[in-house]
């Protein structure tokens, strides 16, 4: 799939109808279409097309002739999202925020008293967590 999206329709207005309701449903459809292939509508924008502009054969498909209609074009470009990050926080200990095995701060005390006269030991977080799934032995060999 690709990373952007032109989205276009054209749509008659009958007569005696709420023409915001019809802007909602071109916009909802778009938002679906878009979503369904992961892309996010970036711009958006409706107007009225003049009847002349409509090709005469579309008069076959209607109830009632092209001048009876307001025409509606919806027009709307969609994108694909950037990726997230896929190093993902640590979450392992109590520090600022940090990515995985990339804690520079000391361990805290209840969890590390530090020695008289050494430094304070690594926080665990930089040595013990691995982001990394590890494959599994398969029980059933």
């Amino acid at each position: 799939m690709s990373a952007a999206r032109q989205l276009r329709t054209l749509f008659p207005q009958p007569p005696d109808t709420d023409a915001d309701v019809l802007r909602w449903l071109a916009r909802e459809s778009f938002e679906r279409t878009a979503a369904a292939e992961g892309l996010q509508i970036v711009e958006y924008r409706a107007s009225t097309v003049p009847p002349e502009a409509i090709p005469r054969a579309a008069e076959d498909h209607l109830d009632l002739p092209i001048e009876a209609y307001t025409w509606h074009e919806f027009v709307a470009y969609a994108e694909r999202p950037e990726a997230a990050d896929s190093d993902p926080v640590c979450g392992y200990c109590p520090h600022p925020p940090h990515k995985a095995n990339g804690c520079t701060e000391a361990a805290t005390p209840w969890l590390a008293a530090p020695v008289d006269g050494e430094p304070a030991p690594q926080c665990p977080c930089a040595v013990d967590s691995d982001p990394a799934p590890t494959e599994q032995p398969s029980v059933n060999a």
